[in-house]
């Protein structure tokens, strides 16, 4: 016995579907196109509606207040003016009153020969200038105000300023006293000093203007001051190796002089009365 097999029929493609659906979407287009109604919009006349006009008639206003009271639904629930309580709540009669004309008839009052005079007095009385009694003031305090003396500087100070001024100085500078006749000002020195307090770089941030020679001396004594100051080291650090810019502080002295008289120069007569030594 012989078998056949049936081959099975080939599958369609994508392009396939899609065509076919194409070509039905068309056709069915078409058939809307063809047997669509083309006749232009006309619009639509909308027929003529029927007008009532009411013609008034004698109580014809009566009847339309009777008829839509009536629909009210108040009406018989509350005191309405329109129900059976109306006339007896709501309308009540006015009484009617009518003011009589009366007057008080007239008292006179008899005079009393004993207060004839009085008012004036009391008038005289009243306009007399009041007496203020004298105004007491307390005596001002005559307590003297101490104010206890600042007292002078007597010999030069310095001072740190800037990052420097959280490391003292290991030893006190000693700093002398000018002899001039006039204020010296305060010399400002820049230092930068590394981790082991020692100073590094020292300049003298001068002022402007033209300097007297006592001036003078006391910035150059500063500035050499300053480069012989040592401060005192960071934790852990002995020695004083080269430092990276990072391990270094800047900071300024201030050093305020003090001043005092200069010598009188000495005359003719006392250098002749002094014998050579």
């Amino acid at each position: 016995m012989r078998t056949r097999t049936l081959d099975a029929p080939p599958a369609w493609s994508r392009r396939r579907w899609w065509l076919t659906v194409l070509a039905l979407f068309g056709v069915q287009v078409g058939l809307i196109l063809f047997f669509s109604d083309r006749t232009p919009f006309a619009p639509r006349q909308t027929p003529a509606a029927p007008l009532f006009n009411l013609v008034p008639t004698p109580g014809l206003e009566r009847r339309l207040t009777e008829s839509f009271t009536a629909s009210d639904p108040t009406l018989f629930g509350l005191v309405h003016p329109r129900g059976f309580s109306g006339d007896v709540w709501l309308v009540a009669p006015r009484p009617a009153h009518e003011l009589q004309p009366w007057s008080e008839p007239a008292r006179w009052r008899a005079p009393e020969l004993s207060e004839l005079g009085a008012g004036l007095w009391r008038f005289v009385q009243s306009g007399r200038p009041a007496t203020f009694a004298a105004l007491e003031k307390p005596a001002p305090d005559s307590t003297p105000l101490t104010i206890p003396p600042e007292p002078l500087p007597t010999q030069s100070t310095v001072r740190v300023e800037g990052h420097l001024a959280a490391r003292p100085l290991v030893a006190s500078l000693e700093l002398p006293v000018w002899p001039s006749s006039e204020l010296l000002t305060n010399s400002v020195v820049q230092l930068t000093v590394n981790r082991a307090g020692e100073v590094l770089w020292a300049t003298l941030l001068s002022t402007r203007g033209l300097k007297s020679p006592e001036q003078k001396a006391a910035d150059q004594r500063a500035l050499e001051l300053a480069r012989g100051a040592r401060f005192q080291p960071v934790p852990g650090v002995s020695a004083s190796p080269p430092q990276p810019s990072g391990d270094l502080i800047w900071g300024n002295l201030v050093f305020h002089w003090h001043t005092v008289p200069p010598p009188p120069p000495a005359t003719n007569a006392t250098a002749q009365a002094t014998p050579p030594p």
